[in-house]
Protein backbone atom coordinates (compact mmCIF):
# COMPACT_ATOMS: atom_id res chain seq x y z
CA UNK A 1 0.00 0.00 0.00
CA UNK A 2 1.55 3.52 -0.84
CA UNK A 3 1.05 6.12 1.83
CA UNK A 4 -0.79 3.36 3.79
CA UNK A 5 -0.80 1.11 6.73
CA UNK A 6 -3.31 -0.69 8.85
CA UNK A 7 -3.27 -0.26 12.33
CA UNK A 8 -5.77 -1.04 15.33
CA UNK A 9 -6.30 2.54 16.86
CA UNK A 10 -8.21 3.33 20.15
CA UNK A 11 -11.62 5.36 18.65
CA UNK A 12 -10.99 8.23 21.35
CA UNK A 13 -7.74 8.86 19.69
CA UNK A 14 -9.86 10.10 16.56
CA UNK A 15 -11.05 13.19 15.53
CA UNK A 16 -14.67 13.24 14.66
CA UNK A 17 -14.24 16.35 12.84
CA UNK A 18 -17.27 15.68 10.32
CA UNK A 19 -19.60 13.72 13.06
CA UNK A 20 -21.80 17.15 12.54
CA UNK A 21 -22.65 16.99 8.93
CA UNK A 22 -23.62 12.81 8.81
CA UNK A 23 -26.86 11.76 9.10
CA UNK A 24 -28.41 9.92 11.88
CA UNK A 25 -29.12 6.31 11.21
CA UNK A 26 -29.97 3.91 13.83
CA UNK A 27 -30.86 1.49 12.10
CA UNK A 28 -27.79 1.12 9.67
CA UNK A 29 -25.66 1.66 12.80
CA UNK A 30 -27.76 -1.37 14.91
CA UNK A 31 -27.64 -3.93 11.70
CA UNK A 32 -24.43 -2.77 11.13
CA UNK A 33 -23.13 -3.77 14.90
CA UNK A 34 -25.18 -6.87 14.52
CA UNK A 35 -22.81 -8.04 11.56
CA UNK A 36 -19.84 -6.69 13.43
CA UNK A 37 -20.71 -9.16 16.70
CA UNK A 38 -20.99 -12.20 13.86
CA UNK A 39 -17.96 -11.40 11.37
CA UNK A 40 -15.97 -8.96 13.12
CA UNK A 41 -14.84 -5.65 11.21
CA UNK A 42 -14.29 -6.64 7.93
CA UNK A 43 -13.83 -3.03 6.04
CA UNK A 44 -11.42 -0.55 8.33
CA UNK A 45 -11.63 3.12 8.81
CA UNK A 46 -10.00 5.73 6.75
CA UNK A 47 -7.96 8.19 9.20
CA UNK A 48 -5.64 10.65 8.28
CA UNK A 49 -2.31 10.67 9.43
CA UNK A 50 -3.35 13.74 11.65
CA UNK A 51 -6.33 10.96 13.49
CA UNK A 52 -9.29 12.95 11.64
CA UNK A 53 -11.42 10.28 10.49
CA UNK A 54 -12.54 10.64 6.62
CA UNK A 55 -14.85 7.24 5.76
CA UNK A 56 -16.25 4.67 8.64
CA UNK A 57 -18.26 6.98 10.60
CA UNK A 58 -20.98 4.31 10.62
CA UNK A 59 -18.47 1.50 11.74
CA UNK A 60 -17.21 3.51 14.55
CA UNK A 61 -20.81 4.02 15.95
CA UNK A 62 -21.80 0.45 15.58
CA UNK A 63 -18.41 -0.50 17.70
CA UNK A 64 -18.97 1.87 20.53
CA UNK A 65 -22.42 0.35 20.29
CA UNK A 66 -20.78 -2.75 21.26
CA UNK A 67 -18.49 -1.26 23.77
CA UNK A 68 -15.14 -2.12 21.55
CA UNK A 69 -12.94 0.97 22.43
CA UNK A 70 -10.47 -0.33 18.99
CA UNK A 71 -11.19 0.04 15.61
CA UNK A 72 -9.03 -1.22 12.57
CA UNK A 73 -7.78 1.66 10.69
CA UNK A 74 -6.51 2.70 7.42
CA UNK A 75 -4.12 5.60 8.44
CA UNK A 76 -3.58 7.73 5.19
CA UNK A 77 0.05 10.04 5.22
CA UNK A 78 0.33 13.19 3.83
Amino acid sequence: MDGKRLQEIEIAQINLRYAHTRIERPETVRALAASIERAGQTVPVIVLQSRVLLDGYLRVQALERLGRHTVMAEIWEG
